[in-house]
């Protein structure tokens, strides 16, 4: 029973879109490729690739309790289970959020989550229904040990296709493949970006960190030292 787990504002909404999750080989445990924190609503899963992810109980994306997320449009290959949820039922997710209730009409919470707070939106009367409802669309399942695990029949799904056979990432990221392809075009299957997926070049990455001068890292060290000062020891 998570009875420590806390819930904050920025996990009723988020994105995560064009990423591309690999299996790292690990001794035990389950692998995600996207963990869906305790709770989380109104989370965008677009456009992924996830590959060789989950294990155990848990799938390439895992829900935890949480509703109204939206995964839409990606590629699940070789994965022990496409998409897996942990509902909480009516009783613990209303217990969960009543701290909400009076927040949300606060300039801070109105401000930053109007939603939360607009009758015509639903507000928190529609914040209260539906625990455990997601929407599930356009995902592709390849290969996949199951496609889902304990979704209890209750999510919103259209336009999901699963396929045994082997699958190349690439054919998801090109247009006219995807038109050629009848499943992926009867899905309405939109490309993928996978060129463009992957580690990008920063500073702080250990290829480029390597390469930096003596004078450079002099020069963020100074920098961090001005922005983090450190206080006399108690």
């Amino acid at each position: 029973m998570d009875k420590d787990v806390k819930i904050t504002p920025e996990q009723l909404t988020k994105a995560m879109e064009a990423d591309y999750q690999k299996l790292v080989q690990l001794v035990s445990g389950a692998v995600n490729g996207s963990p869906d924190g305790a709770v989380i609503s109104g989370v965008t899963v677009h456009g992924n690739v996830f590959e060789r992810c989950g294990a155990v109980i848990f799938g390439g994306v895992q829900i935890h309790g949480g509703k109204e997320n939206l995964v839409d449009g990606n590629l699940f290959i070789d994965c022990h289970a496409g998409i897996s949820f942990s509902r909480w039922g009516e009783k613990r997710w209303l217990d969960s959020i009543e701290r909400f209730h009076k927040q949300a009409g606060e300039p801070l919470y109105s401000t930053r989550y109007p939603e939360l707070a607009r009758p015509d939106n639903g507000g928190l009367a529609g914040l209260r229904v539906d625990a455990d409802i997601n929407f599930i669309s356009r995902n592709l399942f390849a290969r996949c040990g199951s496609v889902f695990l304990r979704d209890g029949g209750v999510e919103l799904m259209a336009l999901n296709a699963v396929t045994g056979r082997l699958f190349e990432p690439q054919i998801a990221s090109d247009e006219k493949s995807i038109r050629s392809d009848p499943q992926l075009k009867e899905m309405l299957f939109e490309p993928i970006p996978i060129e463009e997926i992957g580690p990008y070049t920063h500073p702080w990455r250990a290829q480029e960190a390597r390469q930096m001068s003596a004078s450079s890292w002099a020069n963020t060290a100074l920098a961090l030292a001005i922005l983090l000062p450190v206080g006399p020891h108690q």
